[in-house]
């Protein structure tokens, strides 16, 4: 028999199975309502290192014995909340320190584009100069003014094996700037030791022929040519073949520069010579050359030449034609090399320093 009091339990019953429903419908929404406490605890424990804190926490306790523990952990837990705090300032300093270096790396990146361009135009520079100095020493030792057997016959000849030397250290340089060039490009420690050594052998033997040119070429005085042409100069006897040569350079040295002699006509006058053990004083007080000659090559008076009429014959020194172009050339060799040593000078200084910065 239905009564209010039964309509009242039917309505607590909806109210308990909707309640269940919506407990059973969160529960399914939210998975770790199923889930063991205990293992949802041990979770939060191990995601949050609470057990890392509470022992880093024991030790200091354990080693500090403070007189009150409490107030020692509190303070430990404030210390930690205050460095939690302060790790985003900390972050971003260290973003900044990072970004500092990589702006720092950039601008040494620029540093070594820079210092590599440098080393490839100086090796550049090195490479013309060794070719113009080889051409230069090939000029010289090549005698365009006919002088090397005069100079030969002087005994003072060095002035001609440091042009030797000049021609293989132009060759040199110029391979080496090459060598160079690809070792600074591939930034190889290798190529640039090997570049550094042959580098510096080479240097050393340019600075003695730059020396050499440099000293011998003040020995080249009138005293030396003077000797080499009383003793050889259309000698009865050559004891060799450059006494012949002596005589053709001077022959044609007279005529060409309208000279006679070293310091002039009275050198075959006043010193004892072999022209004059072969050709009297009176027909032959010097040679012929030494007159004033015509289109055909024979004196214009042949008399007012023996005479020594002004005029008639050439009165003045060969000495100017010959040291002239001698020491222009010597010193050419001299100062040219000094010039290209000190370029080549800070190239290697500067290859040392781009080869003690390449990593290995």
């Amino acid at each position: 028999m239905y009564t209010p009091e039964s309509t009242q339990d039917g309505s607590n019953t909806v109210e308990t199975v909707l309640s269940a429903a919506e407990i059973t419908f969160e529960s399914l929404e939210n998975p770790e309502a199923f889930a063991d406490p205990y293992q949802n605890a041990m979770d939060y424990v191990e995601e949050h290192k609470i057990l890392q804190i509470f022992q880093a926490i024991t030790e200091k306790l354990l080693i500090h014995k403070p007189g009150d523990p409490l107030q020692f952990i509190l303070q430990e837990v404030q210390s930690m909340i205050d460095a939690r705090q302060a790790e985003p300032e900390r972050q971003e300093e260290e973003n900044k320190d990072v970004l500092h270096e990589e702006l720092k790396m950039a601008k040494s990146d620029d540093c070594v584009h820079i210092l590599q361009g440098l080393l490839v135009f100086g090796n550049v520079v090195i490479g013309m100069c060794g070719i113009a100095l080889t051409a230069e020493c090939i000029y010289f030792v090549s005698s365009p003014n006919g002088l090397n057997p005069l100079v030969k016959a002087t005994e003072s000849s060095d002035i001609y094996a440091a042009a030797w030397i000049g021609i293989f250290v132009g060759l040199a340089l110029f391979a080496l700037s090459i060598l160079g060039i690809i070792g600074v490009i591939k930034a190889s420690r290798t190529l640039l030791l090997v570049y550094i050594i042959l580098m510096l052998i080479t240097f050393a033997f340019e600075m003695a022929s730059c020396i050499t040119a440099a000293t011998h070429q003040d020995s080249l005085t009138p005293g030396f040519f003077l000797k080499q042409m009383l003793e050889r100069y259309q000698k009865s006897e050559p004891a060799n073949n450059s006494d012949n040569e002596v005589t053709k350079t001077w022959d044609e040295l007279m005529l060409q520069n309208h000279c006679c002699g070293v310091l002039g006509p009275s050198d075959w006058q006043e010193y004892t010579s072999a022209f004059r053990l072969t050709h009297s004083d009176a027909d032959y007080p010097w040679p012929r050359n030494c007159c004033v000659l015509d289109a055909q090559g024979l004196p214009v008076n042949l008399d007012g030449c023996k005479l020594g009429v002004p005029g008639y014959y050439n009165s003045n020194g060969c000495y100017d034609a010959i040291s002239g172009p001698v020491s222009t050339h010597a010193w050419g060799v001299a100062w040219f090399g000094f010039a290209i040593l000190c370029w080549t000078f800070c190239v290697l200084l500067g290859t040392m320093f781009y080869w003690s910065g390449i990593e290995y």
